[in-house]
């Protein structure tokens, strides 16, 4: 295990299991993903085919957890590991535990910060660089309702000198910064135990044409069921689309990170 990405705010309700559970293991399938939370022990995504194992503790199991941790980071294999904190006081403990117990001399660990479109959140940002100051950061715009407006959009984060307001962005000398757009289907798939990857894999597997005419041949008799299957496949055509119109931007961020 050579490679640790920490999806951390001190917010909740910012987007850190969308990055955690649905974009990363996009760009690194079979990844293992540690949810550290006191308040929010999901385990929704278990049955993941893209998710080798996903396991949820309390922050009090942190440090012994991480402490197992090391000694996977320092066996040859090349595998990824996602960290997902909780908020508050979680984020706090988890990062220090971290730094202590020495995981950047083991692996290339890259920090992701999803923020929200909020000044809170904008100022939130400032002081995660700050406890993070040196390190490998990535923020992630969570949650963009328009790439074309982003920077009108987002002006807590961009900034706008006709509303007087400072740009954290610059603030923060440029940063590297992903791009996730809003979709409900984050959401959709959670409910059905899936990432967003898992959600898209009956589109990428076939197209709809011929989909559509093996499913005729296996329920012409039955056009409830039909029409059923129909649906789940244009649900997953939807991902499909969804995720191919903006995860190589992200893909190029963080895999073209050297």
């Amino acid at each position: 295990m050579k490679r640790v990405f920490v999806v951390a705010n001190t917010k909740g309700g910012v987007g850190k299991t969308t990055i955690a559970s649905h974009i990363l293991p996009e760009i690194f399938p079979g990844c293992e993903i540690l949810e550290i939370d006191d308040n929010n022990q999901s385990n929704i995504f278990k049955e993941s085919s893209f998710i080798k194992r996903f396991e949820s503790i309390k922050v009090k199991e942190c440090e012994s957890k991480l402490e197992e941790i090391t000694f996977k980071l320092l066996d040859e294999t090349e595998e990824v590991l996602v960290i997902d904190c909780g908020g508050g006081n979680d984020t706090k403990d988890v990062l220090k535990s971290i730094n202590e117990l020495g995981l950047e001399s083991l692996s290339q660990v890259t920090y992701i910060i999803p923020i929200m479109n909020s000044l809170i959140q904008a100022k939130n940002a400032e002081f995660m660089a700050h406890i993070l100051k040196d390190k490998n950061l990535i923020f992630a715009l969570n949650g963009v309702n328009s790439l074309s407006n982003l920077q009108k959009d987002w002006l807590f984060w961009f900034g706008s000198e006709a509303m007087g307001l400072e740009s954290y962005f610059k603030k923060l000398n440029e940063p590297r910064t992903i791009i996730i757009p809003y979709s409900p289907l984050f959401e959709l798939a959670a409910l059905s135990r899936m990432s967003i990857s898992d959600y898209s894999q009956m589109a990428r597997k076939t197209d709809m044409a011929t989909f559509q005419k093996k499913l005729f041949q296996k329920y012409k008799d039955d056009k409830e069921m039909y029409l059923s299957k129909l649906r789940e496949y244009r649900r997953s055509k939807n991902a499909k689309d969804f995720l191919d119109s903006f995860i190589e931007d992200i893909k190029y961020e963080i895999v073209g990170e050297n």
